[in-house]
């Protein structure tokens, strides 16, 4: 359970299945206190408790009397909310993708994002954590990573730029080095769904990657070969019981959401500590590699 010594008050930007989930999270923290929720529609939704108040409108919200200590963007394309927020002054929790082109990247240039925090939910996983910890200090030569499902087909982006943020923000956690190479191949399935090889070609291994919403059913996991003294394998799969196994034996973990872990993250920036998970560095290089292959934007 969450826990500090003094009550913060949060807002929600967006209404829909990310919101409820968020909103069912917060609650588990006795500390926190959603105080606003924010959505084009006046319409109530149900899952927020009572004494949250309504707004339909951004700078309303913010010039009400209501104090915020931060802001949780959960809308399907997050980046010029977040922008807004930040704008306020006030620490913002914004759901992937911030971004869905390199042109974006300019209207940031000049933005302080020391209050941002993005949710690739998967660098709060538990299980990857630990993966982190077995693998630090050690030699990657090799990493295969899969993430995909049968949809879902969006309106505002193509499935590459909502499935890669989460695998190539585990790759990128675990690489210092710069890939010196970039290559995406699309397959395009029915009705609208792909699925899409990513290789990012290191000095000494080529990463691959195969995301999108073409699949027959969902997968996310992966796959890192080091050396430690003899080659070891180490496999994080969110869909297995056993969530992370080390040479074919699993590993022991902490049995926390990662969404719990993100709002304990996201605790600490409000309250003005530092973690190598906030601000705009792993959009940047997201947005940059996706940006290699084109825009996503559906037209």
């Amino acid at each position: 359970m969450g826990s500090s010594k003094k009550e913060i008050k949060i807002a929600i930007i967006g209404a829909g299945r990310w919101s409820e989930v968020y909103c069912r999270t917060l609650a588990q923290f006795p500390n926190i206190k959603l105080v606003a929720l924010l959505r084009r529609r006046q319409e109530r939704p149900g899952f927020i408790p009572d004494g949250c108040q309504m707004y339909t409108d951004i700078d309303a919200m913010f010039h009400s009397h209501i104090y915020l200590d931060g802001v949780i963007v959960a809308t399907a394309s997050t980046g010029d909310m977040a922008l807004e927020c930040l704008k306020y002054n006030i620490p913002v929790l914004a759901e992937k993708p911030l971004l869905t082109d390199r042109r974006g990247l300019k209207k940031w240039k000049n933005i302080d994002t020391s209050k941002l925090l993005v949710n690739y939910t998967h660098l709060f996983s538990p299980a990857f954590l630990k993966l982190q910890e077995i693998v630090q200090n050690k030699e990657i030569l090799g990493i295969h990573s899969e993430g995909f499902n049968n949809g879902p087909v969006r309106q505002a982006f193509s499935s590459l730029w909502d499935y890669a943020p989460h695998d190539l923000s585990l790759i990128f956690s675990l690489m210092e080095e710069k890939p010196n190479k970039i290559n995406i191949i699309e397959h395009k399935a029915d009705n609208d769904r792909s699925l899409y090889e990513i290789s990012l070609k290191y000095s000494k291994f080529h990463s691959s990657t195969i995301v999108g919403n073409g699949a027959e059913k969902k997968a996310r996991s992966i796959r890192v070969i080091f050396e430690d003294n003899d080659l070891k394998e180490v496999v994080y799969d969110d869909m297995a019981a056993d969530k992370l196994i080390l040479d074919g034996e699993p590993v022991e973990i902490i049995n926390t959401q990662p969404l719990h872990n993100t709002i304990q993250a996201f605790i600490s920036l409000i309250n003005g500590k530092e973690d190598g998970r906030f601000g705009l560095t792993m959009t940047k290089k997201i947005t940059d590699t996706l940006s290699e292959f084109w825009s996503g934007r559906v037209e």
